[in-house]
């Protein structure tokens, strides 16, 4: 078997004026009508979390500060495997330069597994556990 692909990407949050946790979310190029975490390939020299900022201000035009990793997944592809690092992060800035093909929007938390593609389900459910720790979620 090949070596996997590896790809990063953010689960960036901000709160909202009520002090609600809200998740950028961007609009797939690949999955028709499904809105995705920025993610994207790690480049040569760069580190997973270096990728994973460097894709959500691409994506979604947002510098971000990376706190820590938040989850690992595998797609198994015909041709290829895909690891991806994602890891929690703060929303710091909007810069309002983003990729113009796609669209953005905030999730509130208790929305965001039914929101995002169904293939980051977990990492969605991952982030609820692991913002509002584990008593929150019953």
């Amino acid at each position: 078997m090949r070596k996997p692909v590896q790809k990063a990407g953010v689960v960036a949050y901000r709160e909202n004026n009520l002090g609600e946790i809200e998740v950028i979310l961007v609009s797939s190029r690949k999955l028709n009508d499904s809105w995705v975490f920025p993610a994207g390939g790690v480049d040569y020299g760069e580190t997973p979390a270096e990728a994973a900022e460097r894709e959500c201000l691409e994506e979604s035009g947002y510098r971000v500060e990376i706190e820590h990793p938040l989850d690992i997944m595998i797609i198994e592809g015909g041709k290829r495997h895909v690891l991806y690092t994602f890891f929690r992060a703060k929303a710091i800035e909007d810069t309002g330069d983003y990729e113009r093909d796609r669209k953005r929007k905030w999730c509130g938390i208790d929305d965001l597994p039914d929101t995002v593609a169904y293939m980051f389900r977990e990492v969605a459910e991952s982030f609820q556990k692991n913002i509002l720790g584990p008593q929150s979620r019953g």
